[in-house]
């Protein structure tokens, strides 16, 4: 059984792992899109690089993810009942809960 300690420092090192990949799909998509980062990159193309590491991250989560059990259980837990009376509202906190679990889990999936 880890110690707390050990499951800190091996949260740490996963966090770590995980930042350093984000941080490199970061750099590449900058580049496949012809971006250069820094100081000087406008907000567009930062909105550009971000939007497509998103896209990735989501792309991974979805991976081996039932998606139509994720969007029932992700609506039980904030309270919504799908189905034809749900609201814009209601739909539209289910799909962004459920686009910040696929990102979450995209970054947990490092392959």
């Amino acid at each position: 059984m880890a110690t707390k300690s050990n499951k800190t420092s091996m949260n740490s090192t996963n966090n770590s792992n995980s930042s350093n990949y984000n941080n490199n799909l970061k750099y590449e998509i900058a580049d496949e899109l012809g971006v250069q980062l820094g100081g000087d990159a406008t907000a567009r193309d930062n909105g550009r690089v971000g939007g497509q590491v998103t896209k990735q991250l989501v792309s991974r989560g979805q991976q081996n993810t039932d998606r139509e059990s994720m969007k029932y259980e992700t609506a039980e837990e904030l309270g919504i009942q799908m189905g034809a009376d749900a609201t814009a509202r209601e739909n539209g906190r289910v799909g962004g809960s459920i686009t910040k679990k696929l990102v979450n889990k995209g970054k947990g999936s490092n392959n």
